[in-house]
């Protein structure tokens, strides 16, 4: 399942928390996403990377983080998602902390996703940024 589109800058909610998000800008939302966290590689001209990303349907957005990779150099540039598996659903955490550490378990299930599917795969990514 893919996805493309163009990154765009966030509003930085997550930025005081140390994690560097951005937003793809889509004609439309892909049908087959549901609300929720995901794990996918990320296509940005001749680089791949380990991505999660949020899928907020009722908002109609995708907010990306790119896993160990400054995203701010990417913005305005196209990015393909090949979306590998749902991670987590969206949650209402109460504080900064409980945020962050929601955050932070997301992204290290999508890191053993993305490098079991790796390895089962036979998953050849030619310029994959290390994880």
């Amino acid at each position: 399942m893919n996805i493309k589109g163009i990154i765009i800058k966030s509003n930085g909610t997550l930025d005081i928390l140390g994690f560097y998000t951005a937003n793809i800008k889509l004609d439309k939302m892909p049908p087959f996403l549901k609300e929720g966290v995901y794990a996918a590689w990320a296509q940005i001209e001749n680089a791949t990377y380990a991505t999660v990303f949020a899928a907020e349907i009722k908002k109609e957005r995708l907010q990306i983080y790119l896993i160990d990779t400054d995203l701010k150099k990417n913005i305005g540039k196209q990015i393909k998602l090949n979306v590998i598996q749902q991670i987590s659903q969206m949650e209402v955490c109460k504080t900064k902390k409980e945020l962050k550490n929601k955050i932070l378990k997301d992204i290290n299930v999508s890191k053993k996703i993305l490098n079991d599917h790796k390895k089962r795969s036979n998953f050849s990514l030619q310029n994959t940024k290390k994880m």
